[in-house]
């Protein structure tokens, strides 16, 4: 596995050098998944296009992984947390066990800490990063779900400059995201405005370790005459499939969460392709989606 590697100083100098690489380069910034994949497709003849399939199975065009590496862990603007007008700033390459053990995080959004906190172990989460979790786009990446049902947003860094978009939308399907050759993920943007309370449910292959399954994160926010209930699940499509329910006053005192909950996962097109049957995945994903909606519906205060 033969690559080139450049550590640039600053986001533009990033840039700069995804452009002159013409589609050859990737940005690695923990590398956990990334240089995993570079080996899966030297020693395995894993498929780049979809990093799953081997090349005579795949009707996508063969191609080849990066072969120009570009590490941003050096650039300090692409690190750290803030609040900033609303909405807390998760830098790109802030490692899960910052974002774990950040005051601001806590205070603000504690139960997205409590899930930083356990994905896989102490090592990986000193390398893996924020951004990585999400432009990497696994189907079951652990912070992914939680940052959709809270309408995270995406600023990413281009030769023409900077677009900024929801993560629902950023992410397309597995392994793929709207992020063109020469473009850098910058941060991902929470809105607090309005905030009431989460809920969360992961269910995995191991206790310890093991990889997910199925998960849900339920978020509610306050809006005109009552809440909105947004709902991300991963575990049964490409990407985690996020939904809203409008909630007035007087139903959420008589919101049947089970019902709700099979009806979102009805909803979504599951796609067989974990070693887990579907029905079970569906069994899993319904379980997880009434815990979330129900955890959350606890934080809401008598009206």
């Amino acid at each position: 596995m033969k690559f080139d590697y450049y550590a640039p100083s600053s986001v533009e100098e990033a840039v700069k050098l995804l452009e002159q690489t013409e589609g050859r380069g990737s940005i690695k910034a923990g590398g956990t998944d990334l240089l995993l994949q570079m080996r899966n497709h030297n020693t395995f003849g894993r498929c780049w296009a979809c990093r799953a399939c081997t090349y005579p199975a795949c009707p996508k065009k063969k191609l080849d992984p990066p072969s120009v590496l570009i590490g941003i862990m050096r650039i300090g603007d692409l690190r750290g947390v803030a609040l900033e007008n609303g909405h807390l700033s998760i830098r790109a390459a802030t490692v899960i066990n910052s974002l774990a053990s950040n005051a601001i995080v806590k205070k603000h959004l504690p139960l997205l800490a409590e899930v930083a906190q356990q994905i896989g172990s102490e090592e990986l989460r000193n390398l893996a990063t924020v951004g990585g979790n999400v432009c990497n786009a696994d189907p079951v990446a652990d912070l992914v779900p939680c940052l959709m049902s809270l309408d995270g947003r995406v600023l990413v860094l281009g030769p023409s400059g900077t677009r900024e978009m929801r993560l629902s939308e950023f992410i397309t399907s597995r392994n793929k995201v709207r992020l063109e050759t020469s473009e850098i993920l910058l941060e991902v943007r929470v809105p607090l405005e309005n905030l009431v309370s989460s809920g969360y449910q992961r269910y995995s292959s191991s206790p310890v370790m093991g990889r997910t399954l199925s998960a849900a994160m339920a978020t509610i926010r306050q809006s005109d005459g009552g809440y909105d209930l947004q709902v991300a699940v991963s575990g049964l499509s490409l990407k985690p499939v996020v939904s809203t329910i409008a909630l007035s006053y007087d139903k959420i005192r008589s919101f049947d969460v089970k019902k709700e909950a099979e009806q979102i996962v009805q909803g979504i097109k599951a796609v067989d392709f974990w070693g887990s049957s579907t029905a079970y995945r569906k069994h899993l994903a319904t379980l997880a989606t009434s815990k979330s909606i129900a955890s959350a519906l606890r934080g809401v205060g008598p009206s």
